[in-house]
């Protein structure tokens, strides 16, 4: 299907595809990202051809993109900024940082730790353009959710989401089943759902989520903006404070340019760039 109808850009979670499928996937012009937890996930995501690596944090909401799944690792993944720099370190392909990024501040430092870009996910999920189901937006900042956590409750695979009842009430016992639980809690979940019931909903959510604010899409983009930098100009990003001499190092690693909504395949043209000066 991809083939036949091509998109700019397809990102794979839970391993690297083949090499087969990759340089198919290059022959119609697609851009390929593949999500890495570990350095060991980035070489070999190097290995299949992908054009560029995203570096997920145990910060972040929703599945981890673990290439395999091992239950006695749960818990132990390595915090973004750590990542970012190992991988850059490991592999030679542009790193996509992803994980707990929610201000323009955070997306500064993923940058001056080497990542070629920012990739927020639970920072939109309370915004009006957001999918997401009206009390799972609420949950976000809500004070009853105090605090995220790993789980395999829901669907058998480890995945950060907003602690309530169903997740303490099954996390300690669920089985490492995926996706044989995630078919088995499916209708139990959008039970919950349309009785308006949070407690019994999987509500992902990374490690920010009390930064979330119901804002437009747009507006968001605005706040994060990280300005370019310019002879003379101090680099900035939510009174980021370039004493330090990070955007330098940034600069150096051709990470200067703004970040704001684009044409469809216009970042990933970028992200080709940084990959082709490397």
């Amino acid at each position: 299907m991809l083939r036949d109808n091509p998109v700019p850009v397809v990102s794979f979670h839970f391993g690297a595809p083949s090499r087969e499928v990759v340089d198919a996937l290059h022959r119609v012009g697609t851009f390929v990202l593949v999500t890495a937890t570990t350095p060991d996930e980035a070489r070999a995501v190097e290995r299949a051809g992908a054009d560029a690596v995203v570096a997920q944090g145990v910060e972040a909401g929703g599945h981890q993109g673990t290439h395999r799944d091992v239950p006695e690792t749960d818990g132990s993944g390595l915090g973004l900024l750590s990542l970012v720099a190992q991988i850059r370190e490991a592999v030679s392909i542009p790193v996509i940082a992803a994980g707990g990024i929610m201000r323009g501040g955070q997306i500064a430092a993923v940058l001056a730790a080497g990542a070629s870009a920012a990739q927020l996910g639970t920072a939109f999920l309370a915004t009006p353009e957001s999918g997401a189901n009206a009390l799972h937006k609420q949950a976000l900042t809500n004070p009853l959710f105090v605090r995220t956590e790993l789980t395999r409750a829901f669907s058998g695979r480890p995945a950060r989401g907003l602690v309530n009842r169903f997740l303490r009430e099954h996390g300690p016992y669920a089985p490492a089943a995926y996706p044989e639980l995630h078919h088995l809690t499916s209708p139990l979940r959008k039970a919950a759902a349309k009785a308006g019931d949070a407690q019994g909903m999987a509500l992902w959510a990374g490690q920010g989520h009390r930064m979330a604010r119901d804002l437009p899409a747009g507006s968001w983009w605005r706040c994060w903006r990280v300005n370019s930098p310019r002879p003379g100009r101090r680099w900035r990003a939510e009174g980021f404070d370039d004493s330090s001499g990070l955007r330098g190092r940034a600069l150096r690693r051709g990470q200067g340019w703004p970040l704001r909504p684009r044409r469809p395949g216009r970042a990933a043209r970028r992200l080709r760039e940084a990959a082709a000066a490397r």
